[in-house]
């Protein structure tokens, strides 16, 4: 009997721990693990579960990725995207509006698309990229682990790492609009 509820509680911790890992590998948050920290540099969260702990990495202008490992494992905002598979494209956009933050490094963007409807306001890391200006249109490389990115400007700038950002005089049919990386 003993020997019995070992192990369906070893089947549990087992199947506990796959469930989150295999989110982690699909760049989800986890099910089974408990948010202990959440970072000021975008909105970053570690969380632990039984002897594993998950970072689900949301930095402003960077690393947007989530990693699965043991509970020891260290914060890093550095990204290590560069030995990962990944998916690097440019889209261009049309800063509207620029609305200073609380944080002296972080701006809010309100950028337009060209033909598409509405706007989105996002988080942007100033230090890292620089100044913009309101009405230009600029180039923003990306690069992504996403394999189901879609090409809202929201999803783009929440599961991507921005690469760089570039003014362009590029209007119209003229802009950047890559396609390779995005949910056919």
């Amino acid at each position: 009997m003993k020997k019995n509820i070992l192990l369906i509680i070893l089947i549990i911790i087992i199947t506990v721990i796959a469930v989150d890992y295999y989110r982690a590998t699909q760049q989800k948050t986890p099910i089974f693990a408990v948010n202990f920290e959440t970072k000021t540099d975008g909105d970053s969260k570690e969380y632990y579960g039984l002897g594993y702990k998950v970072i689900k990495y949301n930095i402003v202008g960077g690393r947007k990725d989530v990693v699965f490992g043991f509970i020891t494992m260290k914060y890093d905002a550095e990204s290590k995207n560069d030995k990962k598979p990944h998916c690097e494209f440019k889209m261009t956009y049309n800063v509207t509006k620029i609305l200073p933050s609380n944080e002296e490094k972080i701006l809010y963007l309100t950028l337009t698309q060209f033909q598409v409807e509405g706007a989105t306001t996002i988080k942007y890391n100033k230090e890292k990229f620089g100044d913009l200006e309101e009405g230009s249109n600029y180039e923003f490389t990306f690069k992504t682990l996403n394999p189901n990115l879609k090409k809202s400007i929201e999803d783009v700038f929440n599961t991507s790492e921005m690469v760089s950002v570039e003014k362009t005089d590029k209007s119209g049919l003229d802009i950047t609009e890559d396609k390779s990386c995005f949910k056919k």
